[in-house]
């Protein structure tokens, strides 16, 4: 379910009560957005996690003190509740839905139908290193991004990004500062931090393999990068995902996930 966001508090009591008996029906409900306003009026959300758009996050939380809105993910799966933070967001959520019922296949061709750029998992940051590129005013970085990700296990040092732009080493690492805020070192491990936690929640290729797709040189070094960045270790025995507990499903939070695994034998 969606709804305008200029439609707040303004929902038919009768649509209210409709989900409210509708709800032990379905395996399923999902909201897209600001659609999470509507829902939390059945009483449903409350002690349930949800995602929102992060424009009306605060309202929300004023709103619905009892639920706990996450801040990071762009969508989240609470029981049989799921909730998208915006209308990209809830596609990308759609998608996942394909392949947790028909598999990865099904979904990628739905991905291919649609062109996507890429399928995110739930805990793609809403503002993420990914989509930061896209806000740049230089033509230059917006057109790097997807050279970036496709060319991630191979060498990317500020040289061969500089080359690919015909600039000096300064002017690049002067424009990433000025545009991104960070360095062309920083952007790129983070880039293949977002990339390797997609492996990680869509696949179940092991570490070895995950680290050479995405670029970095060992197992251990991603381990010790994403240790770094994230405070926990990735999960070491992704290639077993099948065989974990229902709890760590491919909806979970690679966080989650890890922090499972590192309790487990």
């Amino acid at each position: 379910m969606t709804t305008n966001i200029a439609s707040f508090g303004l929902y038919p009591a009768m649509a209210i009560e409709w989900m409210r008996t509708q709800a032990s029906r379905v395996r399923r409900i999902c909201t897209v957005s600001s659609g999470i306003f509507a829902l939390a009026q059945t009483g449903m959300l409350e002690g349930k996690r949800v995602a929102t758009h992060w424009r009306v996050m605060e309202e929300f939380s004023k709103l619905h003190p009892g639920v706990h809105v996450e801040e990071r993910p762009i969508w989240v799966k609470d029981g049989k509740i799921y909730s998208s933070a915006g209308m990209s967001a809830g596609i990308d959520l759609a998608l996942n839905l394909i392949a947790d019922d028909h598999g990865e296949a099904l979904a990628g061709e739905g991905t291919k139908e649609l062109v996507l750029f890429l399928r995110r998992p739930a805990d793609q940051a809403q503002l993420s290193y990914s989509l930061l590129a896209q806000y740049s005013g230089q033509r230059s970085i917006k057109a790097l991004q997807p050279w970036i990700h496709e060319h991630l296990s191979q060498e990317l040092s500020v040289d061969v990004l500089a080359d690919r732009l015909a600039m000096s080493r300064s002017t690049l690492i002067r424009i990433f500062k000025h545009e991104l805020n960070t360095t062309p070192a920083k952007y790129i491990e983070n880039i293949r931090l977002e990339a390797a936690q997609r492996f990680l929640q869509m696949t179940s290729m092991n570490l070895d393999k995950i680290a050479m797709k995405c670029g970095f040189t060992s197992a251990d070094v991603f381990r010790r990068v994403f240790q770094r960045n994230l405070g926990i270790s990735p999960w070491p025995t992704v290639s077993s995902t099948a065989n974990r507990s229902s709890a760590v499903s491919s909806c979970s939070p690679a966080w989650l996930r890890a922090r499972y695994a590192l309790s487990t034998p």
